[in-house]
């Protein structure tokens, strides 16, 4: 493997053998003798790498296998078939040297203890992980200065904020300077201020080079600003891995256009005459803001020029800016179309 990989998935796959349900009486004494189980394929020959010192986004819908591939990053669980190296070393055999490079940030779960002040669990990881008392109390200063967290410090988590314990938790996941980091939903339910310095924060370690960090999130907002490149995992397997403007030209993500009139707000009525006008598959979507404004989505650049020629046909006074349509857009549209039983049904 070369030193610049992280991580190298070849033909990764996971299936899990949930015990079926039984279902009357007989049934039920019949698989106490021969139990019956089920088949279910969470990942299928997943092929991936990532370097070293690399912000990724993991993307895909619920049930995609984005928790399943980063239990498997993280030793929990075992594959069952293929390989995976993950910082030069397989991660199932939870070795020393592997468990002290890697750090863990579960946005709904907590990783310090509920009664205690933030700084005694941050001292008691420094002792977990043996480190310099110098080293640690300065990396520990750093950690609090650039999350904002100094007048919390001192208090229990159990009267933090939400924001507040997030940030105190990254900061325990940090201490002990790991080379990686998975962060599960890391800003869900902060505030703008703290999603804010939070994505700073990653945005500055990542831009060093000294940190490699996975991030899974349904916000796109904290992939477009934290992340350098995304994989989006549908139904077990890589559909892409690359940049996000290479995703959002795989997935045709088309164009964004904000319409005001400068004398009246639009209506539902401007709304329906423009729709009329275009075939379904012209229009991705087309919604009234509550400013009043009027907010259009095309597949295309041939689409948009469409569009403008009509708006600018009917609404010669209006105000229109075009831009680049969200990724979040695009991959809605993805998972709408694709949407299948089976990946429905998948854990």
């Amino acid at each position: 493997m070369a030193r610049t990989l992280a991580i190298e998935a070849k033909d990764l796959s996971k299936t899990f053998h949930p015990r079926k349900p039984s279902k009357g009486i007989r049934q039920t004494l019949s698989d106490l003798v021969v139990p019956r189980y089920s088949d279910i394929q969470a990942l299928r020959g997943i092929h991936m790498t990532i370097e070293y010192g690399r912000c990724v986004g993991l993307l895909g819908a619920n049930g995609a296998g984005k928790s399943t591939l980063v239990k498997l990053m993280c030793g929990i669980q075992t594959p069952t078939s293929g390989t995976l190296s993950v910082l030069g070393e397989r991660p199932n055999r939870r070795s020393h040297s592997f468990l002290r490079r890697l750090g863990v940030v579960f946005g709904h779960k907590s990783s310090l203890w509920w009664d205690l002040p933030v700084a005694d669990s941050l001292d008691a990881y420094a002792r977990i992980y043996r480190l310099d008392r110098a080293a640690y109390r300065s990396e520990r200063a750093q950690l609090v200065e650039c999350l904002n967290i100094g007048h919390v410090i001192d208090k229990p988590v159990r009267v933090l904020s939400l924001g507040e314990r997030v940030k105190s938790e990254l900061v325990a996941s940090l201490i002990h300077r790991p080379t990686l980091v998975f962060l599960d939903e890391p800003t869900i339910g902060l505030d703008v201020a703290a999603r804010y310095e939070l994505r700073e924060y990653l945005k500055q370690r990542t831009q060093s080079g000294h940190l490699t960090s996975i991030i899974t999130s349904h916000d796109m907002n904290d992939i477009e600003t934290c992340c350098q490149e995304v994989v989006l995992i549908d139904g077990g397997r890589v559909l892409h891995q690359g940049s996000i403007t290479s995703l959002k030209k795989a997935l045709g993500t088309g164009s964004s256009i904000s319409i005001i009139l400068p004398d009246r707000p639009f209506t539902s009525q401007d709304g329906d005459r423009l729709r009329q006008l275009h075939a379904p598959q012209s229009m991705r979507s087309i919604t009234l803001t509550t400013s009043g404004a009027l907010h259009i989505v095309a597949p295309d650049h041939d689409s948009q020029q469409r569009i403008l020629a009509d708006v600018y046909a009917f609404y010669p006074n209006s105000s229109i800016q075009v831009s680049d349509a969200p990724l979040e857009d695009a991959i809605l549209q993805h998972f709408l179309s694709s949407e299948t039983p089976e990946r429905r049904s998948r854990p």
